[in-house]
C-alpha cells in the first residue's frame, strides 16, 4: 500500500518511499542497493517508532506494523551488497 504523507517533508504532502528513496540516493554517493534498502527500513521504523511514542491506543494495533515495506527488483540476479545503485 502506498502512502502520502506529510512526515518527511513538512507542509508538502509526498510518496513516502519516492521521498526517502531520493533523499538517501543524493545523500550517499556510491551507495549499493543493499544499503539502500537498510536505510530506507530504518527511516520507515523511525517514523512509525517516532509517530506512535504517545498512542498508547494505537500502538498496540498499529505501530508495530510497517505500512510501507521497501523492495527493488531487477531483471538479473546479483549481489546487493557489493553492487552500487544506478538509474
Amino acid at each position: 500500500m502506498a502512502a502520502n504523507t506529510y512526515a518527511f517533508a513538512g507542509k508538502t504532502m509526498a510518496g513516502a518511499m519516492t521521498y526517502i528513496l531520493i533523499n538517501k540516493v543524493k545523500n550517499n554517493a556510491g551507495i549499493t542497493y543493499g544499503d539502500l534498502l537498510d536505510k530506507m527500513h530504518d527511516v520507515i521504523d523511525q517514523t512509525n517508532d517516532k509517530r506512535c511514542l504517545n498512542l498508547k491506543l494505537l500502538q498496540k494495533g498499529f505501530c508495530h506494523r510497517r505500512i510501507q515495506d521497501p523492495l527493488l527488483t531487477g531483471s538479473e540476479e546479483f549481489d546487493v551488497h557489493s553492487k552500487k545503485f544506478g538509474l
